[in-house]
């Protein structure tokens, strides 16, 4: 055990103790964040107040295990590099493409699975979200594929026709406004990405 703070009572009010030092209403009253266990900290903070009440047992050292698994995942790309490769500049990006072609990932497949709007139209980008194709639309709403493929040339959501939002928005059983809704955050995502049609 290691004491940070007594009272002059002679309390211990903030110590460092091991599991097996831990009194049982100390077991007991353990706090760890949500999916740690007791097997995960090699000591223990436990805080008194100056009449001995127990106030807190949290861990504070993680175990040589645990800090091998943390340290293991360090090495494995995550949300933040993800990010880094689809917006990141310099160091950040170099850092997190070298991360994922270390785990057999290239960042191509990165930008293919995190930003699905970098296609060439804006049209095709919105219906690729919507696991659908042009094809689709006309079969099952009667609209021309050659009318899609005219809508597929805008790059703005404001300049494709009302027909055409119609006729996607039957295809997908939704209100003509939440596909025109969609169809502009789409846009909106693909102008943040810098990848305008």
């Amino acid at each position: 055990m290691r004491i940070d703070q007594q009272h002059p009572n002679g309390t211990i009010m903030n110590a460092i103790k091991t599991y097996d030092e831990l009194a049982d209403d100390e077991k007991a009253r353990i706090g760890l964040p949500f999916g740690d266990t007791i097997e995960d900290y090699s000591t223990y903070r436990v805080r008194r107040n100056k009449k001995n009440e127990l106030r807190s047992v949290v861990g504070a050292n993680y175990s040589s295990k645990r800090k091998a698994e943390i340290a293991s995942r360090a090495n494995e790309p995550d949300i933040v590099d993800a990010m880094n490769i689809l917006y990141g500049k310099g160091k950040q990006k170099a850092e997190a493409v070298a991360k994922y072609r270390a785990s057999g990932i290239d960042e191509k497949q990165v930008e293919a699975v995190f930003n699905p709007v970098r296609k060439s139209n804006l049209l095709d980008a919105y219906l690729d979200q919507q696991n659908t194709t042009r094809y689709q639309v006309a079969k099952q709403s009667g609209i021309a594929e050659t009318t899609l493929m005219n809508a597929a040339k805008k790059s703005r959501a404001i300049d494709i026709n009302t027909k055409i939002i119609i006729a996607i928005a039957k295809t997908l059983q939704k209100e003509p406004g939440d596909v025109l809704n969609e169809l502009i955050m789409t846009e909106a995502h693909r102008d943040e990405a810098g990848d305008q049609a």
